[in-house]
C-alpha cells in the first residue's frame, strides 16, 4: 500500500516537487470551485458511482450516488449476498489552500439495502441511514485530474443487526469500516 501511494504522489505531483519539498502541487486556488468523481471499486463490486462536488474555500461539499453489490468475503455471511443503492451527502476540510492533501470530514448516506438467501433467493429489502467520518488524502495533478483514497468508519443508524431468511441469520454490525478510492477531475 505505502509502495502504491509512493508512486501515485510521484505521479500526481509536479517535477519540481521531486527538487524542491517546500514546493506546493499546482492547485487551482480559486475560492469556488467544481469537481466531478467517480469510486472504481463501487464498479468493480458490480455497481457504480458518480459524485459533485462543491469547494468553498477549504471545505468541499459533495453530492453523490452509488450502488454495490457485496460479495460473501466482504460481509463475512457464507450463503448471502448483500446489495444495496442510495445517495449520500459528504463534507470535507481541507488545511491545504488549493483542497489537496489530507482531509477530513462526515457523511450522511440513505441507502435501499437488500439481503438475499442465495439457496432460496428469499430477500428482505430495508431502508438504512447511516452517518459517519471519514479521513483522505487526494492526490491531484495540475491538470486537474486526482485520486483520493479515503477511509470512513460509518454508523448504520436504522439498519437492523440481523436478518432471518430461510431459517439462517445474516449479522451486520452497526459501525463498519469503509476504505475506498475515487477518482475525479476539479474543473
Amino acid at each position: 500500500m505505502f509502495v502504491t501511494l509512493l508512486a501515485l504522489t510521484r505521479l500526481f505531483s509536479p517535477p519540481a516537487l521531486a527538487a524542491d519539498s517546500s514546493a506546493e502541487v499546482d492547485a487551482p486556488d480559486r475560492a469556488v470551485s467544481v469537481d466531478i468523481e467517480i469510486d472504481p471499486l463501487a464498479y468493480a463490486l458490480g455497481g457504480g458511482s458518480l459524485h459533485g462536488g462543491l469547494h468553498v474555500g477549504h471545505v468541499r461539499f459533495d453530492l453523490g450516488v452509488f450502488s454495490l453489490v457485496l460479495p460473501e468475503a466482504l460481509h463475512g455471511n457464507p450463503g448471502f449476498t448483500a446489495q444495496g443503492h442510495g445517495f449520500g451527502l459528504k463534507t470535507d476540510w481541507f488545511p491545504r489552500e488549493g483542497n489537496t492533501g489530507f482531509h477530513m470530514g462526515a457523511q450522511l448516506d440513505v441507502t435501499q439495502q437488500t439481503t438475499i438467501h442465495d439457496a432460496s433467493t428469499e430477500s428482505e429489502m430495508y431502508r438504512e441511514l447511516a452517518t459517519g467520518g471519514r479521513v483522505g488524502f487526494r492526490l491531484q495533478h495540475r491538470s486537474g485530474l486526482y485520486v483520493n483514497p479515503w477511509v470512513g468508519l460509518i454508523y448504520r443508524v436504522t439498519s437492523p443487526t440481523t436478518i432471518e431468511l430461510a431459517g439462517e441469520t445474516f449479522a451486520q454490525s452497526r459501525l463498519t469500516p469503509f476504505p475506498t478510492l475515487h477518482v475525479g477531475w476539479r474543473l
